[in-house]
């Protein structure tokens, strides 16, 4: 295909999709509120169909991230699906007979990568409290900066909290999401409803040469005196695939 083709298409791809998004906020507009939280599923079913139409050599569909990019050259496939089958491991808890895929805890948030990133894509926020949060992770932080400027531990959770953990080991605790509203009137006449996140607390990873200790503070006795997989799980050639 002849790469102007293609620039063309992706270009057609993308008029169809604000055509489709304006239709959509032009239609709820007749009511006089615009919901902008997201867009309805139908939409980007066009839009896919429509990118898919111009561009018949690209997978556009919500797998494309779980396969290999166009023009990947052949010596780099098969690191393409060791990492892939890497991103698609659960782990477990050491000690297992299994110590290639052991090492899990003794605090943490899922068991494998695919857990929170389904299809190698982007995780999602919980519809509200009564929904458990998957695919969502909540860092922690103290007010300030450390001395490179990074965000300050909270001494009893680290920087992130933790709602999985082996047996014998408490978790952290669970954090859940609730949504409030509030209208904005535009220029145009229009209302818009926009959505702000709220947080609460209730109740109250793996390593590799990048993050070599576990991830257990300090107070955390039951979590520092669990056993390990090991010094680091992920070796070197895994963080490079």
């Amino acid at each position: 295909m002849n790469p102007t083709d293609v620039r063309t298409g992706r270009w057609r791809a993308v008029l169809v999709f604000l055509c489709l998004a304006f239709w959509t906020c032009v239609a709820s507009a007749t009511e006089r509120v615009v919901v902008l939280t997201s867009y309805p599923q139908e939409v980007f079913a066009a839009f896919e169909a429509a990118f898919e139409r111009a561009n018949p050599d690209v997978d556009a569909s919500r797998d494309a991230y779980s396969l290999p990019a166009p023009g990947l050259p052949e010596a780099r496939r098969d690191a393409f699906f060791r990492g892939r089958n890497l991103f698609r491991q659960v782990w477990i808890a050491a000690p297992s007979p299994d110590q290639a895929v052991d090492g899990l805890g003794p605090v943490f948030n899922r068991q494998s990568c695919i857990a929170c990133h389904a299809r190698n894509g982007r995780g999602f926020a919980p519809d509200g409290p009564a929904e458990e949060m998957r695919a969502m992770l909540v860092r922690l932080s103290l007010p300030g900066s450390g001395p490179h400027g990074a965000p300050i531990p909270v001494p009893a959770y680290g920087d992130q909290l933790n709602d999985g953990a082996i047996p014998g080991v408490p978790r952290e605790g669970r954090a859940a999401v609730s949504y409030s509203y509030r209208l904005v009137s535009l220029s145009g006449g229009e209302t818009v409803q926009l959505r702000r996140q709220e947080i609460g607390f209730r109740d109250l990873g793996l390593t590799s040469a990048l993050y070599p200790h576990e991830n257990c503070a300090l107070v955390q006795s039951a979590c520092r005196s669990a056993p390990d997989g090991g010094s680091t799980v992920l070796s070197e050639t895994q963080l490079d695939d």
